[in-house]
């Protein structure tokens, strides 16, 4: 097992996971996709899938702002694989809660109304990861 995700440890994922989680929490959903992109193209560990997952929900979001059923639903099947398939404890944010978001957002995209863009909060659980330890 891989020791958490940490300032410390990955100051350069850190900021990029910042700054895609306040792009995030602001809607500012494409801005969040490049930071994490950023995040995943410097980072080479094992378990660097998970950014993947992260940038596919931006993705999603960006879609469902502009009406895009069929790519919003695309990257919403895709993104629990790389979320559920890395260790939930290592990353600073609730993976159990984007996995049952991603879900319910795939799910809505089947019906007449699609479903709003996601507000998920993110900021608040990297500010708590870093009290961890």
């Amino acid at each position: 097992m891989l020791p958490p995700i940490r300032r410390e440890s990955h100051p350069l994922l850190w900021r990029r996971l910042q700054e895609g989680a306040l792009a995030f929490d602001q809607r500012r959903f494409w801005a969040a996709h490049e930071a994490w992109e950023d995040g995943w193209r410097a980072y080479a560990g094992p378990d660097r899938h998970y950014l993947k997952g992260l940038i596919q929900l931006a993705a999603a979001g960006y879609h469902l702002q502009r009406g895009r059923r069929g790519p919003a639903r695309a990257v919403l099947e895709r993104a629990p694989r790389h979320l559920a398939g890395a260790d939930p404890l290592r990353w600073p944010f609730d993976t159990g809660h984007l996995l049952i978001v991603c879900a319910a957002l795939a799910q809505g995209c089947s019906k007449p109304q699609l479903p709003a863009p996601p507000r998920l909060r993110l900021t608040p659980m990297l500010q708590a990861a870093e009290w961890w330890d």
